[in-house]
């Protein structure tokens, strides 16, 4: 056999280093594109929870303050409703009969 249409072992070594080249060049662009969708998915969604979570505050301050509003008109209907009861008791405390 002629000696020219033998591949030498260096010329294999080469093609099959040049075919993963090529490959790995290829992976590395998925793995790069990947990240980048990551990084873009998480900012947005770090975004969004900065919006609920200032939402959320300014719902708690708002329930907070019906909350005291709601407690102090609770207080005044019962202040009214024992003075009331308290026109209808006899002398002795007991309640009408």
């Amino acid at each position: 056999m002629p000696l020219g249409l033998w591949k030498s072992k260096w010329e294999i070594y080469r093609e099959e280093m040049q075919e993963l080249r090529e490959e790995t060049r290829d992976l590395r662009g998925d793995y790069d594109h990947e990240v980048a969708e990551s990084r873009l998915f998480n900012r947005e969604l770090l975004i969004r929870l900065e919006k609920t979570y200032a939402n959320l505050g300014a719902t708690l301050e708002r329930m907070g303050d019906q909350i005291d509003h709601n407690t102090e008109e609770v207080k005044a209907q019962t202040q009214a409703i024992l003075r009331l009861v308290d026109r209808f008791e006899d002398k002795n405390g007991k309640p009408p009969v």
